[in-house]
């Protein structure tokens, strides 16, 4: 038998194994090498069961270099507890002849029931070309438990005194070492090694223990994922405890190689592999500034990173001056008129002549490649001009000349209606600290007649120049009749424009705030548009860079406020959405825009629903809001690998571009899974840009500290959801689609989306395979949902009972924001 095995010819149909024998303890692991150190590696599991039940015993092998190019191997049982049925080949072709046509090779086992054995033999029919050089499964053995396995028993043995019954040689006829293991495994391989960032190199065999992979500068993490070939074995990914086929924790990627360990440790923690992914990043090409600002002087137009020229206009006496720049990428090198400067810190004085004087500022990325110039042109101003000599300095690259903003109330000209009307308010300007503040009073008696005596439904108060801050001032009295006439106040300026609705002011509710019996012509209404103070856009460029978010267009703030002596009152909150424009720099494109956020009180920010939109030759940001505060345009493009085939790649890369989705990780989605109640709902809230922080009762089953906690009391604060009967919320619950419609058709109501009736909605769902299995409570909403083009059944099936999906989820309130024209289709 022995020669056997080493002889083996394709043309043979059996295979007689030569065995080796070890004894087994049931509770112990025991492991038997046939000569040492062990190369090849069996596993066979201990015998757990009941009397009556039949079990599977697979066995294993971790093969060693060359390869296995044939082996026999022979189990031996306890025939008084233990009964042979059958074995079944997981790796080669029991059939005699097909065998010999089956890359596998062959495959041949036989039960002795009367000697209580079992031999099993494979060959590779090949001659060895195709060994065995990988972990894998090789047969099961199925067996009856006959009677009640006595404590400390030996079912399982291999007789470890003749050579004869252990066998493995390699393709050259020579004897392989082995071990065998029964009990736990002493397998420590790897089934399945990937990454979320990309392919790995070479593509994984467990016989290899080395990859790469490069990625780009973008990527800033990355998360592995291993199998085990044995379960029970343990998994250590770079340094922390893993779960087999679970991605591990982002792992943090720098610039260069990043060596990543995936440490396999057997479970009868006799031997220990180590996989090592290196994962390559990109120099970054990163050449944008985060901040720039002079030590006199202000930028115009305000800073953004992808605006590269600015002016700026300093007065005679002011002779030099520095530049305070930093950089996104802080490994980019960065210098002011080819000198050396460190990020965030100013400049050596630069001196400045009368006229114009360019100002270079260089980033360099760290690719040492790519490269971005921003020019800073100081005008400084001439000296006056003698008129009794020509002998004084003059340029023709001076500032250009312009009217200065007067101090006093010149009459001004605004829109009614579109018509240009003279002598209806005043403009003063005036200082405040370094911001220059320009406020337009509408005359209340000339406004009011006109109110009173035409059907006005717009006002506009157009105001150019470079002013920081822009005020449109009205009285209380104005507000209520406009209100009571439906018009609409505007206020435009270069950088924004605001259209407030009177009835949005609310000016009933601001009175009783302010005191009783206040006459509303003495409460001065202020609609303000604004650039934010210099501290708080430095917080919005610090937490934009910090998450890897490109502000495209200066930050803007609006503001309404109520004032009666003293007393003031700001109106925060407004019952529909209220529009607002920023006007996009310069040389922004469209496709560089993703949408509008609005800044938290805690200086994060979220999104807000945003289109974009041309008017006479200029690009615009039109931003709806249920609130006042200030709001920026950003360019934060989102893309996940495991949607670029799926249905939802658009809907979902859309809307995670908007900061209203998240992936699991940088690069997975994982749209088919199942969404929670909490989940779904605190989408919803961002969908609609509603800010956070509003109180309301929270339902029993919701805690202040739950994560879900805020979005839960601002989606009852606008009645999007009211909970179950016994006032719970039920937050990790699934979501079905009939719960999903519900809480949609309230949404769709505070979006102005026409409502379906309850005749309109029995007539819709009739055109549905399964519309007896809407609910009654959720027939109108369902069928709401499907008139407005934000829920679509599938194959005629609207399927109510299914959990919603994280795609689905996206889908519909992507849809939900396009049908109420709030973002672009």
């Amino acid at each position: 038998m022995p020669g056997l095995v080493k002889n083996c010819h394709k043309v043979i149909m059996w295979i007689c194994a030569t065995l080796f024998l070890i004894g087994i303890s049931q509770s112990i692991p025991v492991q038997v090498m046939a000569g040492a150190p062990a190369n090849v590696q069996f596993s066979i599991p201990s015998v757990q069961g009941m009397a009556g039940q039949q079990i599977d015993i697979p066995v294993t092998v971790t093969p060693a270099y060359p390869g296995i190019a044939a082996y026999g191997l022979q189990l031996d049982y306890d025939m008084n507890v233990l009964e042979a049925v059958s074995v079944t080949p997981s790796y080669g072709n029991a059939s005699g002849t097909a065998c010999l046509e089956d890359q596998e090779g062959c495959f041949q086992a036989s039960i002795n029931s009367a000697s209580g054995w079992i031999r099993m033999g494979w060959f590779d029919i090949s001659g060895g070309d195709l060994p065995i050089v990988a972990a894998k499964q090789l047969f099961v053995v199925h067996f009856k438990i006959k009677s009640s396995i006595p404590s400390g028993s030996t079912l399982l043995s291999v007789d470890a005194s003749n050579p004869e019954k252990l066998n493995v040689t390699d393709a050259s006829g020579n004897d392989m070492r082995a071990l065998v293991t029964i009990g736990q495994s002493g397998l420590a391989d790897l089934s399945a090694l990937s990454t979320t960032t990309g392919e790995l190199s070479p593509v994984f065999t467990a016989a290899n223990n080395a990859y790469r992979q490069s990625v780009s500068q973008s990527v800033y993490t990355t998360s592995v994922t291993a199998v085990l070939y044995d379960p029970d074995a343990t998994l250590r990914i770079n340094g922390a405890p893993a779960v087999s086929g679970v991605p591990s924790a982002p792992i943090a990627l720098s610039t260069g190689d990043n060596a990543i360990p995936v440490e396999v440790t057997a479970a009868n923690g006799s031997y220990t592999n180590t996989y090592t992914v290196v994962v390559n990043r990109a120099p970054s090409t990163n050449a944008q500034l985060s901040s720039l600002t002079t030590s006199a002087g202000a930028l115009s137009p305000v800073f953004s990173p992808i605006t590269t020229s600015y002016n700026v206009y300093v007065g005679q006496n002011v002779t030099s001056l520095t530049v305070n720049a930093a950089v996104y990428e802080p490994s980019a090198k960065l210098s002011v008129n080819d000198v050396k400067l460190n990020s965030g810190t100013d400049s050596e004085s630069i001196p400045l002549k009368p006229g114009n004087n360019a100002i270079i500022v260089t980033v360099k990325a760290q690719d040492d490649a790519t490269k971005q110039d921003y020019t800073v042109n100081v005008y400084r101003a001439l000296p006056d001009r003698d008129s009794s000599s020509d002998n004084s300095p003059h340029s023709s690259d001076s500032a250009p000349t312009g009217t200065d903003p007067t101090s006093g109330n010149p009459e001004v000209a605004i829109i009614v209606d579109g018509v240009k009307q003279d002598k209806l308010a005043k403009a003063s300007t005036e200082k405040a600290g370094d911001r220059t503040i320009t406020t337009v009073k509408l005359d209340q008696n000339k406004i009011i007649s006109k109110l009173e005596k035409e059907g006005i439904k717009v006002i506009t108060i157009p105001v150019s120049g470079n002013s920081e801050v822009v005020v449109g001032q009205l009285t209380g009295q104005m507000v209520k009749l406009m209100e009571t006439k439906e018009a609409v106040l505007e206020i435009k300026t270069d950088r924004a424009s605001y259209t407030l609705p009177a009835s949005q002011m609310k000016i009933d509710d601001i009175s009783s705030k302010l005191g009783s019996n206040i006459k509303l012509q003495d409460i001065i209404v202020s609609v303000k548009i604004a650039l934010p103070s210099k501290e708080t856009l430095a917080s919005m460029q610090k937490t934009a860079a910090e998450n890897g978010v490109h502000m495209a267009a200066p930050p803007v703030n609006f503001e309404v406020t109520a004032a009666w002596g003293d007393k003031s009152v700001d109106v925060q909150r407004f019952n529909n959405y209220v529009e607002r424009m920023i006007t996009l720099p310069a040389g922004v494109q469209a496709s560089q825009i993703s949408t509008g956020i609005v800044v938290n009180p805690d200086g994060s920010f979220s999104h807000v629903p945003t289109k974009i939109t041309t008017k006479d030759g200029h690009d615009y940001a039109v931003i709806n809001s249920l609130t006042n505060s200030t709001y920026a345009v950003v360019y934060s493009p989102k893309q996940f690998a495991d949607v670029e085939t799926h249905w939802s790649k658009q809907d979902v890369n859309d809307m995670a571009s908007r900061l209203i989705v998240q992936g699991v990780n940088e690069q997975s989605f994982v749209p088919d899974q199942s969404i929670t109640r909490a989940e779904f709902i605190s989408i919803m809230v961002r969908s609609l840009g509603i800010k956070r922080g509003l109180s309301a009762a929270l339902p029993s089953d919701v805690r202040s500290e739950d994560w879900y906690a805020d979005a839960a009391a601002t989606a009852l604060s606008y009645q999007l959801v009211s909970g179950y009967e016994d006032g719970s919320f039920r937050p990790n619950q699934t979501i079905t689609r009939a719960e999903a419609a519900v809480i949609l058709n309230q949404a769709s109501k505070l979006a102005k989306l026409p409502q379906t009736t309850v005749e309109e909605a029995a007539k819709q769902l009739q055109n549905f395979n399964d519309h007896q299995a809407v609910a009654d409570w959720a027939k109108q909403a369902m069928a709401g949902a499907v008139s407005n083009g934000i829920l679509q059944g599938d194959h005629q099936s609207l399927m109510p009972q299914d959990n919603v999906t994280r795609a689905q989820t996206a889908a519909m309130m992507r849809r939900l924001l396009q049908q109420a024209n709030l973002i672009n289709n």
